[in-house]
């Protein structure tokens, strides 16, 4: 039996329009279902008999299944099929880690992970301490003024350059220049190994011009100058740190003085004994006052060496620090090995070192012209007791961060703030 069809649809069209489905839904969505589910009912592949099939409905959208209609969850809606994007997926619905959002994903560039973020800055490299050939002790200009150490000065450069001739501003000046002691305090490894005695007849001095005469083959000098300014860079940089205080300096080659020298009477008594003795590591007290004297000098520490005859002929440094004259004794502040660093004799005042017998009022300095303080319009007071806590207790260490000293006292560790003591 044959079917209307045209006549079907009509009666059902009439039907939906009496009820007013499509009209006053508040969905939709819900509204284009029931539409749907009507015509599956109807359309069965019986009733085509040209196809034997289901008749596709191409005008109207394919419900969505609902969860109230399959009591399964509707799939969520992505972006090709609604227009609107996804939302993504994540680890805790999927059981598998949700992509990362990329520009080609999302339009947004990524943020890039750069080095700055994911680095500590490194710390500030100090630059290391270089030889200095033109030390100076402002102590001595009163008694030798700029000309002298100009002087001096371009004597220095020439020997280094193994030249013989240098610009001096006088005969006087030129003999101080080449004098065995001006050459073991002010440039060491020249000490004994040059003079201002004529062996070839040319004279010394003449017309602003010295002469040096070598008593080594100049290539031996050069050699030996050599060695000893990377052995004087080598102390200096092992020691200190080019940003240093001047109480660090005193203190730190106080401390390396007493590491590494070693106290021997027998040593050599020419020209060359501060060269000797630095490059050995061992002296007597005056070899060894020389030397911590020489280290502070290439650093920038105004010293001198001095010492005393009387009771006890001894020989030490004399600094000044924020303004004020100290004694430090490098040779007492040896001892053995399993000891501690003794700072008894570290920035002493005249009556601290009264007190250890040594004769003040016979006090000399190598590097004055009449030898005796007495003698000289030159003084070395040392009258401050900021550091009379030092007296008789021992070193522990130096915090440099919070410019702390910490000491062994017989009454337990003390501590010294070293920069409110200079104030």
């Amino acid at each position: 039996m044959k079917l209307n069809y045209r006549l079907i649809s009509m009666m059902l069209l009439a039907a939906i329009l009496a009820c007013g489905c499509g009209k006053n839904s508040d969905d939709p969505a819900k509204d284009s279902g029931k539409i749907t589910a009507v015509v599956k009912d109807t359309a069965s592949p019986d009733n085509d008999p040209a196809k034997g099939g289901k008749k596709d409905n191409k005008d109207t959208p394919a419900p969505e299944k609902t969860e109230e209609a399959t009591g399964t969850s509707a799939p969520e809606k992505t972006e090709d099929a609604a227009g609107t994007p996804a939302p993504e997926r994540t680890e805790e619905a999927t059981g598998t880690p949700a992509p990362e959002k990329t520009e080609e994903a999302t339009g947004t560039p990524a943020p890039e992970r750069t080095e700055e973020a994911v680095q500590t800055p490194e710390p500030v490299k100090l630059e290391k301490i270089k030889f200095n050939p033109h030390v100076y002790s402002a102590l001595l200009s009163e008694v030798y003024p700029q000309e002298w150490w100009d002087s001096f000065y371009n004597m220095c450069d020439a020997l280094r350059e193994g030249k013989d001739t240098f610009e001096c501003a006088s005969q006087e000046i030129y003999n101080w220049c080449l004098d065995i002691t001006t050459l073991a305090h002010f440039f060491p490894a020249a000490g004994g190994k040059i003079t201002n005695k004529s062996n070839d007849g040319t004279k010394p001095f003449k017309n602003g011009i010295g002469r040096i005469y070598y008593k080594i083959p100049v290539k031996d000098f050069l050699k030996r100058q050599t060695e000893f300014e990377a052995e004087i860079e080598n102390i200096l940089n092992t020691a200190l740190e080019s940003d240093d205080t001047d109480f660090e300096k005193i203190l730190k080659l106080y401390e390396y003085m007493e590491a590494n020298y070693t106290y021997v009477s027998d040593t050599v008594s020419d020209g060359a004994f501060s060269y000797t003795a630095l490059m050995s590591k061992q002296g007597e007290c005056d070899h060894i006052a020389s030397n911590y004297t020489y280290l502070l000098l290439q650093v920038g520490v105004n010293a001198v060496e001095v010492g005393c005859n009387g009771n006890l002929n001894h020989a030490w440094t004399y600094v000044v620090l924020d303004g004020e004259g100290y004694h430090c004794d490098a040779t007492w502040a040896l001892h053995d090995e399993n000891e501690p660093l003794h700072l008894w004799y570290f920035l002493n005042s005249e009556e601290m070192r009264s007190a250890d017998n040594l004769s003040m009022d016979a006090l000399h300095a190598p590097m004055l012209p009449k030898f005796f303080v007495s003698n000289s319009d030159l003084k070395f007071p040392a009258t401050s007791d900021r550091f009379a806590c030092f007296r008789y207790v021992d070193f522990i260490k130096l915090d440099e961060k919070t410019k702390t000293l910490y000491y062994q006292s017989d009454n337990g560790v003390k501590e010294l703030k070293y920069e409110n003591a200079l104030r």
